[in-house]
């Protein structure tokens, strides 16, 4: 059992070297040097930190935080996080042995749960600032700003867009009112335009028909009413006529505009 472990051991540091020949990955930590640095105050702390720091660094090269030249995983890359993986099983599995029986799904759940907890920023800057060498940390920073220089343009962008997006639907608002008003202007105009002109016309017909005699003469019955009788028709007709008007101004409003 013990030739396996060291085995498994020299088999890491193998993995971790060749890993190392890429030039972003140099100054990584390897997986034993992980388990070495990264302690708990008791076992269950300790080897749970242990793969959070393991997961950690598996996210930064998976999510290419060291590298921004390669949008694919690398061959060193894929062994290197195959190392990160495999040792993070068998700490799991040397605590299920030894501590508690994971095979439960309770307390693997359990176990899991505790163990995202703990992959923090406050972890990953430990392992940054302690696991990294200065190479790998200036790696990173720079990439870090480099990417964040990214986002800001990215930022900036959406928000141009975005300003693009609010103006064109208010150019859409502001020409979907326009055209309901000029709709409702020419209704409202070709109303005034016919209604009121129809109905003086019918209004005056009426009193014209009902003030004419069968000789075709027309009577009133004193000189108060034809005077009354003309000034108020007349007034209807130039209440008709302004409205007549104001129909036309109305149309030719809704067309100009």
């Amino acid at each position: 059992m013990k030739n396996i472990f060291l085995l498994l051991v020299a088999l890491g540091c193998f993995i971790s070297c060749f890993a190392k020949k890429q030039p972003h990955l140099d100054g990584m930590p390897a997986a034993e040097e992980v388990i070495a640095k990264i302690k708990g105050t008791n076992p269950r702390e300790t080897y749970a930190r242990q793969i959070a720091a393991l997961r950690i660094l598996w996210q930064m090269i998976r999510l290419h935080e060291m590298d921004k030249y390669h949008s694919k995983d690398t061959p060193g890359e894929t062994i290197l996080l195959k190392d990160y993986s495999s040792w993070q099983k068998k700490l799991k599995d040397e605590y299920s042995a030894a501590y508690e029986n994971l095979d439960d799904s309770a307390a693997n759940a359990s176990f899991r749960i505790y163990t995202y907890q703990l992959e923090t920023g406050e972890l990953k800057n430990y392992i940054i600032e302690n696991l990294f060498n200065e190479a790998a940390k200036k790696k990173y920073y720079e990439i870090k700003d480099y990417n964040k220089k990214l986002s800001d343009i990215s930022d900036k962008r959406i928000l141009e867009q975005l300003k693009i997006e609010k103006q064109r639907r208010e150019n859409e608002q502001k020409l979907e009112y326009r055209e309901s008003t000029n709709t409702l202007r020419r209704t409202i105009g070709m109303t005034l335009m016919i209604v009121p002109m129809l109905v003086y016309i019918l209004w005056v017909g009426r009193r014209q028909f009902n003030r004419t005699n069968q000789y075709g003469v027309r009577e009133y019955k004193s000189w108060v009413e034809v005077v009354f009788s003309g000034t108020l028709e007349a007034l209807a007709g130039i209440g008709a006529g302004i409205l007549f008007l104001l129909g036309v101004w109305l149309l030719i409003l809704s067309y100009g505009n």
